[in-house]
């Protein structure tokens, strides 16, 4: 494109992006025959999320878009007014007032050419009708420029008040500094950013370093000092909710840096998104070890007991390889419905700890078990995996023959201990058993089965330990958030 910082051209639109009437065209790219402004935009959805943030809120900004056949990207602003929505594409960081300056800019060809015949006047002598003709051009140029002059003011005017609610309600805060830094003028969002930020009302006249800014230089202080001397950057701040700090040149008609320009963009909604991707995307990670994990360990009784009956011919074996194989089953039920939680990570729903201890015991037909107490947490499918983790390292590790469930509630919290009769765990090592692919003994295997524990303890708010208790060699203790309920309380048969 010709000039990066230039505005290339300003419609004037209807609310679904049918084009009024063009305001300006500087590099042609919208041609006589183009009705819809879509035809234009590469990315038709962000478009039109673009008419709607502006319809609803009255003023948006899209940047980082692409036109159709132009090499750069550009940002898009516009703002709603009394003969329809104005769409002005500039490339970015463009400085808006620049716009108006350059619309309303002289004719110098025509200034220089009065000024000329002016001077004429003052130094030469002309006879009377030679001084009347020039008199008459001269008066003549006059009129016609003050003309120009009028029209060109009724756009400034109408730019003007376009320009304020753009620079009013475009959800966006604007705080021109001068190049020592002291403020020159704001908008009400950028008073409010700072307010937020340091619980100062700017003023024009401050300087912007003097402020009691809670940051380090590497933070925001760093990015305003860095900007006046000419290196421009942007920065995520909180300040009672997530901002982006931007910062651009203010330059005056011979290209040279005369302030800044600071922006500033609330951000909390875009930052919620990034941690429910991040939570989904650990959650995805989650699910897939135990899938691995737990098909591992059913793979392995299957390929025991298939060993043991080509040797045996024992058909108790075919029925272990059955129940396996219905396990693996139920397993891979219980993954597809957890996969709904990645559409609401968040939401939790009241589960029986009994009810979830009896449904899992049921794969171990030949483990005697006792449960004692009932209770309710918040918590998904997951719950399954966690105490089948449990039951199958107590078996495999620590030949188990007997578990013992206890549930209880203390205070706020509900209290879930899980024990077995197998081998203790090692001290030494009680602290490392919950770590990612942790093994010990000869029996170590994958080294998921209680990391995954761990994990799926925190996705419900708790808390785990393990250690020895009563006649128990080891016993896991788990504290969960007990579910509290101002208008119901949950019991135990009436959770899931």
């Amino acid at each position: 494109m010709k000039d990066q910082h230039s505005i290339h051209f300003a419609l004037l639109t209807d609310e679904t992006g049918n084009i009024r009437k063009i305001l300006r065209d500087d590099h042609a790219l919208v041609s006589e025959n183009l009705t819809y402004l879509g035809e234009l935009v590469e990315d038709k959805t962000r478009l039109s999320h673009f008419f709607y943030e502006i319809a609803y809120h009255g003023a948006a900004v899209i940047r980082d878009i692409s036109l159709r056949n132009m090499p750069m990207t550009v940002q898009l602003i516009g703002a709603k007014t009394e003969s329809g929505l104005t769409i002005i594409c500039t490339a970015e960081n463009v400085v808006l007032l620049d716009y108006i300056q350059d619309l309303t800019s002289m004719n110098s060809v025509q200034t220089d050419t009065i000024r000329h015949q002016s001077k004429l006047l003052s130094k030469k002598n002309f006879n009377e009708d030679d001084l009347l003709n020039h008199f008459s051009q001269l008066n003549n140029n006059l009129v016609d420029l003050q003309r120009k002059l009028v029209k060109k003011n009724e756009v400034l005017m109408r730019l003007t008040l376009q320009m304020n609610t753009v620079f009013e309600s475009a959800g966006l805060g604007f705080v021109f500094l001068k190049k020592d830094g002291k403020i020159d003028t704001f908008n009400a969002m950028g008073t409010d950013f700072f307010h937020r930020l340091t619980g100062q009302t700017i003023q024009p006249g401050m300087s912007i370093l003097e402020l009691a800014v809670p940051d380090s230089p590497e933070g925001i202080q760093g990015l305003l000092a860095r900007s006046l001397e000419g290196d421009f950057d942007s920065t995520d701040v909180y300040a009672d909710g997530w901002f982006e700090i931007r910062t651009t040149a203010v330059k005056d008609d011979s290209g040279r840096q005369k302030g800044v320009l600071l922006i500033s963009e609330e951000i909390s909604r875009r930052k919620n998104y990034e941690k429910t991707i991040e939570s989904q995307k650990e959650f995805l990670h989650l699910m897939n070890k135990i899938l691995r994990h737990d098909l591992a360990n059913i793979f392995t009784i299957t390929k025991s007991a298939t060993s043991l009956y080509k040797r045996t011919s024992n058909e108790e074996m075919l029925d272990s390889i059955v129940e396996a194989s219905d396990r693996g089953i139920r397993m891979i039920d219980r993954m597809k419905n957890a996969e709904k939680i990645l559409h609401d990570p968040d939401k939790l729903r009241p589960v029986s700890l009994e009810g979830a201890v009896y449904r899992v015991m049921k794969d171990y037909k030949n483990l005697s078990f006792t449960c004692h107490g009932q209770g309710c947490i918040y918590a998904d499918d997951l719950i399954y995996s966690l105490l089948n983790n449990l039951v199958s390292n107590a078996i495999r590790h620590g030949k188990a023959t007997d578990m013992m469930f206890e549930i209880s509630g203390e205070g706020d919290a509900m209290v879930l201990k899980v024990a077995n009769n197998g081998k203790p765990i090692p001290d030494e090592i009680r602290d490392k058993v919950f770590e990612e692919n942790f093994k010990f003994g000869k029996t170590a295997q994958t080294g998921l089965g209680l990391f995954i524990v761990q994990k799926t303890t925190l996705r419900y708010g708790g808390v785990v330990k393990v250690e020895s208790c009563k006649e128990w060699n080891t016993c896991f203790i788990f504290t969960f958030p007990k579910i509290t309920e101002p208008e119901k309380t949950f019991k135990s048969e009436n959770c899931e």
